[in-house]
């Protein structure tokens, strides 16, 4: 959440983004009622208030810490 507020408040401020201006893209969504993990495209399949946002960077240890599953879409099945 802090890492969009800063996204949002940097273009309503009219400045720049650092990188991609669709970094935002690039989250992972996972299904809290199931730990279901998904993909940055996928995050539609799981209904607005069960979603739990992680960046890619902070995604190895999401899994580990909350014991996310891998959607089929993540991985290939």
């Amino acid at each position: 959440m802090e890492r969009l507020f800063q996204i949002t408040r940097t273009l309503v401020e009219g400045r720049a983004l650092d990188g991609s201006p669709r970094a935002w893209r690039e989250r992972y969504c996972a299904d809290m009622r199931t730990r279901e993990l998904f993909g940055p495209e996928d995050y539609v399949k799981v209904p607005p208030e069960y979603r739990l946002w992680f960046w890619p960077a902070d995604l190895r240890g999401a899994i580990r810490d909350l014991n996310l599953v891998p959607s089929s879409g993540l991985v290939g099945t």
